[in-house]
């Protein structure tokens, strides 16, 4: 909570939310622990199968592939609920909503559907043509959070929009309009 004198959430009127941008954590595949969260979840001693998640064959290729599944699974599960629903939680905490882009180009391991949910406002991205970002598939990152608002019942879907790596500053809101 907040402990600054005057900073309670009805005091605090120009602070409302907090906005966190897209996932840049990078690719997680497997933390300390990891196999006592996969046991949790799923179940299973993972540490018996971990041939399978190495390709090899010394167990029946539905099963290896299954086992893969859940690990991609857990591994999901495990950032909507400690990134995305542990930071909507602390902005509860201290009476602010949480704004966050949960399905940016980023983020391939986690079920979007699953993440959207766990933040107050679920936001997309747009971005500006560059070498970075040059088609529209590498741009527009705003269908799959309009589809999870619409299922959770939001109204509306908000969207970081002409973002760039480069070339800096040399569009103008005309251009940008298109």
């Amino acid at each position: 909570p907040c402990r600054n004198r005057g900073s309670s959430p009805s005091r605090r009127r120009g602070l409302s939310a907090i906005e966190e941008d897209s996932w840049e954590g990078g690719i997680g595949t497997w933390t300390e622990k990891f196999p006592q969260e996969f046991r949790r979840s799923r179940g299973y001693d993972l540490m018996k199968s971990l041939p399978a998640l190495i390709g090899q064959t010394m167990i029946e290729s539905a099963y290896a592939a299954h086992i893969r599944r859940d690990v991609k699974l857990t591994i999901s599960d495990l950032i909507a609920d400690n990134h995305y629903g542990h930071l909507t939680t602390l902005a509860h905490r201290n009476g602010l909503r949480c704004f966050s882009e949960p399905e940016g180009p980023n983020l391939h391991q986690a079920d979007v559907l699953k993440t959207g949910s766990k933040v107050d406002e679920n936001m997309g991205e747009c971005w500006m043509p560059s070498p970075h970002r040059p088609t529209p598939a590498k741009r527009f990152y705003v269908r799959d959070v309009a589809a999870t608002n619409h299922i959770y019942g939001r109204r509306e879907t908000m969207c970081e929009s002409y973002t760039s790596f480069g070339p800096h500053w040399e569009e103008t809101p005309f251009l940008m309009k298109q």
